[in-house]
């Protein structure tokens, strides 16, 4: 009778393709067991029968706010985007079908339109950056995407937020409960697994009221004409104002004022003010010049607690 003296199991496991998160769904994986013995004085190898596994498809995702602050907004504004990140953190290729949603008031009654970042470089471009409802992903790949809303005309508070949320489904499973099977909607007909998410990712974008905005008013001071009289004749003097002042609460810095003067008009030199100190024309040490076709005047610094700054200059009707 022989005796066995040792026997040793080797398995060996050979992967077609790997990733970052594992075999990729649909890879085969073969499985072959070796034995190694000695009986007699005599060395003897043996395998198994090979045993071929294909990888289900595991599906999931996850979304994120990619940005590390609010998109200050104002009322009226148009095209302000929040930026997400979504990544398919799933096993093999799959599509995401996106919604966005929110019951904030600020935004208009029209859909959320949402754009990928074509280009990576975290800023919308409407004019190159596609619009989607779905995006295609490989196994780990992630992308860029802008919500994008037009805020409504209204009086809202400084420095309230309002909220904006974007889902990522699975198209492959996405049911939401982690573990739901799904026969052959995987690559190359595997099953599909929804993982850890269900196959479904939530996250929250913030758009937030600036707290302060600067105003400038611009009127007309006086109009007096070659006559006497406040009638704007050829030859009549007008004298512009324009009131800089913060409307909420906050501090500006390096604030640059410019205007123009339409065709038609000429500036009467010499007549630029700042709240009544007469500023040259020219460009030196004052704060203020005029250029030959624009007045400017600046402000180092305005303050919700001061009072307006006002600017003041002459133009004559040619």
């Amino acid at each position: 009778m022989r005796k066995v003296v040792f026997v040793t199991i080797l398995l060996t496991i050979f992967y077609s393709s790997l990733n970052a998160k594992g075999a990729a769904a649909g890879t085969h994986i073969s499985n072959i067991a070796y034995i190694h013995y000695s009986a007699d004085g005599r060395d003897y190898n043996n395998s198994s029968n090979t045993v071929i596994d294909v990888v289900d498809q595991l599906i999931d995702v996850y979304v994120s706010f990619s940005q590390n602050m609010p998109t200050y907004i104002e009322s009226g504004d148009r095209d302000q985007p929040l930026a997400f990140k979504v990544t398919n953190v799933g096993n093999g290729a799959d599509k995401f079908t996106l919604y966005s949603d929110s019951n904030n008031s600020v935004l208009t009654n029209s859909p959320a339109r949402i754009y990928i970042d074509t280009n990576s470089n975290n800023i919308l471009d409407l004019s190159s950056d596609l619009q989607v409802v779905d995006i295609n992903l490989s196994a780990d790949e992630s992308v860029t995407v802008f919500v994008v809303n037009n805020i409504i005309d209204g009086d809202f508070a400084r420095s309230s937020r309002y909220y904006h949320r974007l889902k990522a489904v699975s198209f492959r499973g996405g049911s939401g409960i982690k573990a739901t099977l799904h026969n052959a909607k995987g690559v190359d007909g595997v099953n599909a697994i929804d993982g850890l998410r269900g196959g479904v990712s939530v996250a929250t974008g913030i758009y937030e009221m600036l707290a302060f905005k600067i105003k400038i008013d611009k009127s007309i001071a006086q109009i007096q004409n070659s006559l006497g009289e406040p009638n704007a004749t050829t030859g009549a003097v007008i004298v512009y104002s324009l009131e800089v002042y913060i409307d909420g609460s906050g501090e500006a810095t390096d604030i640059l004022i410019s205007d123009q003067i339409p065709d038609g008009m000429k500036y009467v030199s010499g007549s630029l003010k700042l709240n009544s100190k007469t500023l040259s024309d020219s460009i030196d040490s004052d704060d203020g010049d005029f250029d030959g076709r624009a007045i400017h005047v600046n402000i180092a610094k305005i303050t919700d607690s001061d009072e307006k700054q006002i600017v003041t200059f002459a133009t004559v009707i040619q």
